[in-house]
């Protein structure tokens, strides 16, 4: 973490936030970022069984999720 704080202290100069335009001189911190996203997804994957598996099991108007 030293590192990605010593990049963005030499983009930033250590005035300011970075900001979407110091993207491309910040490769240490977007693959921080992608490896971070990798690891853990945003999104669950598994909630589409997920509802499919309650509506059955509840019986929502004996209709079965999509």
């Amino acid at each position: 973490m030293q590192r990605a704080q010593e990049d963005i202290d030499l983009v930033t100069e250590g005035e300011r936030l970075p900001m979407f335009d110091d993207w491309e001189r910040l490769p240490y911190i977007n693959a921080i970022i992608l490896e971070v996203l990798r690891y853990n997804n945003v999104t669950p994957l598994g909630e589409y069984h997920l509802n499919k598996y309650c509506a059955h099991q509840c019986g929502i108007r004996y209709r079965y999720a999509p």
